[in-house]
């Protein structure tokens, strides 16, 4: 089995396989073309760090397989667990251009944003409505389409 060593932005070095890799990630594919393919090629990740790489390393296992009920379940919990974590995961996929993974997962978080109201989706992901009444009751009256 040939492998490659991912790197995350504090050192941790994470060995994957990788025709496993290259089938979901098209900058790392690319990127050992170029290289000329490369048995044990360090490619550094300095925008991810090694929790996030451990967690988009898990999902990329799980996509591998095909099994989108597991991906779809721990993305669910990754979002509800830990948001920032999952917002990293998103940019680390869209990164390495995995992005069947980044589709997918996209997927999964704007289903449950379709669930929720304006206000609740404020509250989840923590963001201060900045509006006075008087402007949140125009933007209203001017979409009403939209809050149907």
């Amino acid at each position: 089995m040939k492998t490659i060593v991912l790197m995350a932005s504090n050192g941790d070095e994470f060995v994957v396989d990788v025709e496993e890799i290259t089938n979901q990630s098209e900058m790392i594919r690319n990127l050992i073309s170029d290289m000329g393919g490369a048995d044990g090629l360090q490619v550094p990740l300095l925008n991810v760090t090694a929790p996030v790489l451990a967690k988009l390393l898990e999902l990329l296992n799980v996509n591998a397989k095909n099994d989108a009920e597991e991906v779809t379940q721990i993305i669910k919990e990754l979002i509800e667990t830990d948001m920032n974590t999952m917002i990293d995961v998103l940019g680390a996929a869209n990164y390495i251009e995995a992005t069947s993974l980044f589709d997918f997962s996209c997927k999964v978080l704007a289903d449950k944003f379709k669930a929720m109201s304006v206000e609740e989706i404020r509250e989840f992901l923590d963001i201060e409505c900045d509006f006075t009444d008087e402007e949140l009751q125009r933007i209203r009256a001017e979409s009403a389409w939209a809050f149907d």
